[in-house]
């Protein structure tokens, strides 16, 4: 939703733009809150295993599960994530990933919105990827001032 006229000190109207002023109000009580970023892992390869029926339930249950965070107004944002890509262990030292050896793989990430560690690992309880046997790893985000 766009915030910026109340920003830019537009007025609006409760009745006629009642959607936008909830948000509004959504928008202040979670601005205190604190950012965390939920990883998802997997083992690796699981995803060529599924029928397209098994992939069409588990992308329904993915975005359930995202809607009531975004419903509570506590998601932020988040994708899910290619299998191919790049390690670096210095500047010169580039090696493609996933490896062969690897057990588990990194599908996806979602940034969340709650007031504490405890709110965090609570809406990552209800996550699909346990489905999977998959992990949910959960970082407050550091705030710096840049």
């Amino acid at each position: 939703m766009d915030l910026s006229g109340y920003w830019k000190g537009e007025r609006h109207n409760r009745k006629s733009n009642k959607n936008s002023f909830k948000t509004f109000i959504n928008f202040k009580k979670t601005r205190n809150m604190k950012e965390y970023l939920l990883v998802f892992r997997s083992a690796a390869g699981d995803d060529a295993v599924r029928t397209p029926e098994e992939m069409s339930k588990n992308m329904e249950s993915w975005k359930n599960w995202i809607g009531g965070i975004a419903q509570q107004g506590k998601f932020i944002g988040g994708q899910p994530l290619m299998a191919e890509g790049r390690v670096l262990s210095s500047a010169s030292h580039i090696t493609d990933a996933p490896f062969a050896e690897g057990k588990e793989v990194v599908n996806g990430y979602l940034l969340v919105n709650a007031a504490n560690y405890d709110e965090a690992v609570s809406l990552s309880k209800a996550c699909p990827i346990f489905e999977d046997k998959g992990t949910v790893e959960v970082c407050e985000v550091a705030k710096m001032d840049m």
